[in-house]
Parts: structure tokens; C-alpha cells; sequence
């Protein structure tokens, strides 16, 4: 592979994202960090006027909204690797065991730049089968059950057909329910919809919220959709379906080759991977590169022990039942210690008891 130090995020092109899992982490944003905050983005209004009016709002809609006072605030994360193309796994739950890296980022950031490359990789595979099918003739299934060229041939080649639910026609037209508008946190009606973890972290659901930020649901819910629309809201928690398939997700750019071995140092990468990338905490630890990132490398281990509160554990649940063990073997111990104690001063008092008698009955 080549080398990181020298092309930036270009390498990505030689891999592919497989999705780990997803997270809700409970951040605390405190009152004294957000004075700190305002005092380093008054240094910087002062050096960078004109580029910073944006930030400058976003910062004054967030100390508005935070009043001085602490906080507890959810934060959505996702960790996903990048494996070598031509050894990533479908069925794997990891993708790859070794040569990878793993990833940490928003929900938000993730999804958007995931289905964009998703649905870039989907049209790519469309073009290639429907040359090699002839335009797709064979499609649709024959009568025998068994698919057809171009439906084998986008499965096989590891195409992901979207869910868009069942699309009513109204004055307006067609309900569009495209999953890549919704990867983030999007108003729909009197609504809101964005991604969201599932309990499991095993999965990413599309919910309705009832805020811009997409962090409360709507106490409606999936029923108000199906009343208001006449159909399931699709990847919604209900469903079995996640918004991001288990397939890996190849991030070489325009390229597509029948079968995934033939990879080569020339390989283009998506746009969306290196933004992707660029965006996101990084542990290449495992990565066969000169110049690795491991500045997420703590932060990512501690995932593994994070509750479904969103509070990180301080130990693993094999750890804390160990201890739990060691800790009742002791107890247990402790209690037959005394209670042989007991039965040695039994005993001892038996003994000076006898041995008085017959000490009494030899001066008499």
C-alpha cells in the first residue's frame, strides 16, 4: 500500500468501509469550558473578522441557548474500518482482522458521506451489469424463481437497493423518501427525520423527531407517519432493515471491476471516503503505514465499555464479574475462618472444663 505520509487521504481508494457499530455517548458541556470557548473565538473574531461571521453566529446561537449553565447533551458517534479492498468480508460482523483502521464520527457526518458514496457505488454497479446483460433485459425473475442476469449480477457485486416506503402521489407529486435526504437531520412536514442509533448499536434506524437536532422523538411517532402517509416509515426501529448494509463498501472512485481482487495502486478514492475520513478520530495501530494516527486509539477502547446509559463503565462486564468472584470467594472464606474460630473456643472450653473436674476430683 502506499504511503500516508505522502498522498493525504488518497490511500482510502485501495479500501473499504465496513460498519462497526453506533454509539449514544453522554457528553457534559460545563459552564467554564464554554467561557473558555467564547474567550478563544473572541481572539480569533479579532485576527479573522470577515471568515469567521459564521462560526460567530453559530457560536452565539449555542452560548444563547446554554445560558452560562452546565449541561448534558447526547451525542451520536459511529466507528466503522477501513479494511483492504481485496480482503474485506460481507458476513463478517468485522470486515478484516488485520492491516485496518478503525474510525470514530458523528451520525450525521457518517451517514451523509456513506450514502452519498453508497449511491454512487450503486450506479456504478447498475452501469456495469446493464452491460453485461445486455441493458438489463433479464432482470425481472423467469417464471422458474431463479434470478435473472442483472439481478444476480447487482447482488453479486454487492449493489444495496434502497428502502423508499411506498410513495403516494399528491398535488406536490411523489413523496420522496430518498434515505441519502435523510441522513441527516432533515424537516419533514411537521416533523423531523434523521438517523439514529438502535439499542443494540448493531444498526442505524431512521426516527421522527419533533426538533431540529433530531435528539427527542416525537411523541407521535411512527404511528402519526403511518396515519398521515398509509405506509411503514422504512429503516424506521420497527423494522429489521438498518440504513447501513453489512456489505463492505468499496471506496475506490469510478472503477469498477468484476470481482474484488483485481485492486491496484492506481485506484482513484470517493470523494465522500477521504471527507469521511478527514472528518473522523483515527487508530491505525494495525494499519501497515509509515506514519499511522493512533490520537483516537483511547477514546475508541472505551467504547467497549460503555453502558446503554451513555456513560462510559470504568471496567468491562468480564472484568467486574471476576472481581465480583474474587470478592465473594473472600466473603465466603472470612466466613468459614470464623466459624472454625468458633469451634476451636468450643472446643478449648470443653477441654478446661473436663480437665478442671478432674483435677477437683483427685483433692477430693
Amino acid at each position: 500500500f502506499r504511503d500516508l505520509e505522502d498522498m493525504g487521504s488518497d490511500f482510502v481508494g485501495d479500501y473499504s468501509i465496513k460498519f462497526q457499530n453506533c454509539h449514544q455517548v453522554t457528553q457534559w458541556t460545563g459552564s467554564e469550558r464554554n467561557a473558555q470557548q467564547n474567550n478563544n473565538d473572541a481572539d480569533n473574531d479579532d485576527d479573522n473578522d470577515d471568515d469567521n461571521d459564521n462560526d460567530n453566529e453559530d457560536d452565539a446561537s449555542d452560548d444563547a441557548s446554554d445560558d452560562g449553565q452546565s449541561k448534558i447533551r447526547q451525542k451520536r458517534l459511529v466507528r466503522f474500518r477501513l479494511c483492504p479492498a481485496s480482503s474485506c468480508v460481507d458476513n463478517s460482523d468485522t470486515g478484516c482482522s488485520s492491516k485496518f483502521g478503525d474510525y470514530l464520527v458523528d451520525i450525521s457526518t457518517f451517514m451523509y458521506y456513506y450514502l452519498s458514496a453508497q449511491a454512487e457505488s450503486n450506479q456504478d454497479i447498475a452501469n456495469y451489469c446493464s452491460d453485461q446483460c445486455d441493458d438489463g433485459d433479464d432482470a425481472i425473475d423467469d417464471n422458474s424463481g431463479s434470478s435473472g442476469c442483472y439481478t444476480s449480477c447487482y447482488s453479486d457485486q454487492g449493489g444495496v437497493t434502497f428502502e423508499y416506503g411506498a410513495a403516494t402521489s399528491d398535488d406536490d407529486g411523489a413523496l420522496d423518501l430518498d434515505p441519502v435526504n435523510y441522513a441527516t437531520c432533515t424537516e419533514f412536514d411537521s416533523y423531523y427525520l434523521g438517523p439514529h442509533c438502535a439499542d443494540d448499536g448493531g444498526k442505524i434506524h431512521l426516527g421522527i423527531f419533533s426538533d431540529d437536532e433530531c435528539t427527542s422523538f416525537s411523541a407521535c411517532g411512527e404511528s402519526c407517519f403511518y396515519k398521515s402517509y398509509g405506509f411503514n416509515l422504512p429503516y424506521s426501529s420497527s423494522s429489521s432493515t438498518s440504513m447501513v448494509s453489512s456489505n463492505c463498501l468499496s471506496c475506490a472512485d469510478g472503477t469498477f471491476r468484476d470481482g474484488k481482487e483485481d485492486y491496484d495502486e492506481s485506484t482513484e478514492p470517493k470523494q465522500e471516503c477521504q471527507k469521511m475520513y478527514a472528518s473522523s478520530g483515527k487508530c491505525e495501530s494495525r494499519m501497515y503505514i509509515d506514519y499511522p494516527n493512533e490520537s483516537a486509539c483511547t477514546y475508541i477502547e472505551g467504547l467497549k465499555y460503555l453502558g446503554n446509559d451513555g456513560v462510559i463503565n470504568s471496567g468491562s462486564g468480564k472484568k467486574n464479574k471476576e472481581v465480583g468472584v474474587v470478592i465473594g470467594l473472600m466473603l465466603f472464606s472470612s466466613v468459614l475462618l470464623v466459624v472454625y474460630v468458633y469451634f476451636l473456643q468450643q472446643k478449648f472450653e470443653r477441654a478446661k472444663f473436663h480437665l478442671g473436674n478432674g483435677s477437683n476430683a483427685a483433692l477430693g
